[in-house]
């Protein structure tokens, strides 16, 4: 049983016109998941923070607004608190040898087991909920039963 599992290609944050694309992989482990975005570390972590698309400069007003006295402040999960540096991961996790990813300033996007509040399966997506964020993943197109297969030996509830 391999430690670390490659069960897709894409990663996608959000949704509608404000969700944000990625190449890169996506890897599971025991503890948590890790979403390998081809992109630099400043290009993840600035993502919907500032109007780069046409719906960011459309909504970007919108995220300004308070929200009213009675209605609570969302102080949920912070995933860009959550972006390392592949040099950054402890080391017994990029020295295992099924670990697939290489490159040091590559950044990591981390999901830890504790955040995620839930995970299904939408035709080739793998939906990812940790609180009010919502990742999918997009699974390889051959060996999808395999992936999950593996994770469920995991621990993974897919």
């Amino acid at each position: 049983m391999p430690t670390f599992v490659k069960v897709g290609r894409d990663i996608i944050l959000g949704r509608g016109l404000r969700a944000k694309h990625w190449a890169g992989p996506v890897i599971f482990g025991a503890q948590a998941i890790y979403a390998c975005p081809k992109t630099n570390h400043a290009a993840v972590v600035e993502v919907q923070a500032c109007p780069t698309s046409i719906a960011g400069a459309m909504f970007s007003s919108l995220s300004s607004i308070e929200p009213a006295g009675d209605e609570p402040v969302n102080i949920g999960f912070n995933w860009r608190a959550h972006v390392v540096t592949l040099r950054d991961l402890p080391r017994e996790i990029t020295s295992s040898p099924d670990w697939p990813v290489n490159g040091a300033h590559r950044p990591i996007i981390v999901l830890k087991r504790e955040h995620i509040t839930g995970i299904n399966v939408k035709g080739a997506n793998l939906l990812v909920q940790c609180h009010e964020e919502q990742f999918a993943f997009c699974l390889r197109f051959f060996g999808r039963a395999k992936a999950l297969e593996n994770l469920r030996a995991l621990g993974w509830a897919v």
